[in-house]
């Protein structure tokens, strides 16, 4: 009897590692590790480390500071947070414009077309070099689009102007930007948020795409409800998802 018992125990962990296995995955990746060595990386450092240095002090940052970006698909817009060693809250660095987007607005469902919408992060294991061109995995599908049963091809934010349900940068903004997240995630910040939104989330907007009944009213709506929380507090929420929508604290 006693040998049935452990045996059910076992079981029963097994079956609750099974079903919790994209938890723990997040959770697990979340751990801080340095990037990976690039030479492309490393050359797009050389070249931009400079200038990048004295923007940053006019502004009281410094390359290493923890690092938060933006992303509006509709107006084709980059925008990236550094958080100062003294202070609360993120300091507004620069706006990058994207030169290219997969701009079908919406989630990215089976589509190949639209890039994806939503709360997204990425650890060091999420910097990628791809056809000799710097680019960051955004972790498409998340949890989110998991449960929505949403497929597609790895999204990702990359160099070059030529996306294919991604986000591009162009080469110089991404020289840029991941010189700050490889310094960043080198410097202890276990990852970073990409918040992709398809446009800037007013009142205003939502109200237009209200009386125009859009199709993904009620999907924007819950996207809005992080986008506020960093415009009232400039505080990126911790985001998780429960029942099949974004819950933010």
């Amino acid at each position: 009897m006693k040998g049935w018992f452990v045996l059910l125990l076992i079981l029963t962990g097994v079956a609750f590692v099974y079903t919790k296995r994209y938890d723990i995955v997040e959770a697990l990746s979340l751990r801080p590790s340095p990037p990976p060595r690039s030479l492309v990386a490393d050359a797009a450092a050389g070249r931009v480390t400079p200038l990048l240095r004295a923007e940053l002090n006019a502004l009281g940052l410094k390359v290493g500071d923890p690092v938060f970006m933006r992303i509006f698909k509709e107006s084709r817009e980059l925008e990236l947070w550094l958080h100062p060693a003294s202070g609360h809250s993120w300091t507004f660095y620069k706006t990058y414009p994207l030169c290219a987007v997969s701009a079908e607005l919406g989630p990215k469902s089976a589509s190949e077309s639209s890039a994806p919408e939503g709360f997204y992060y990425a650890t060091s294991r999420q910097l990628i070099t791809k056809s000799g061109k710097l680019a960051i995995d955004l972790g498409y599908p998340n949890i989110y689009d998991r449960q929505h049963k949403y497929r597609g091809k790895q999204a990702r934010l990359e160099g070059g102007c030529a996306p294919q349900g991604s986000y591009a940068a162009g080469d110089p903004a991404m020289d840029e930007i991941v010189t700050l997240v490889r310094a960043a995630l080198g410097n202890g910040q276990p990852f970073f948020r990409i918040h992709c939104f398809p446009f800037r989330m007013t009142d205003k907007r939502m109200n237009k795409e209200l009386a125009a009944k859009a199709k993904w009213l009620e999907f924007w709506a819950n996207l809005k409800e992080g986008y506020d929380y960093f415009e009232i507090l400039h505080l990126p929420p911790n985001t998780t998802v429960k029942n099949g929508r974004y819950v933010f604290d």
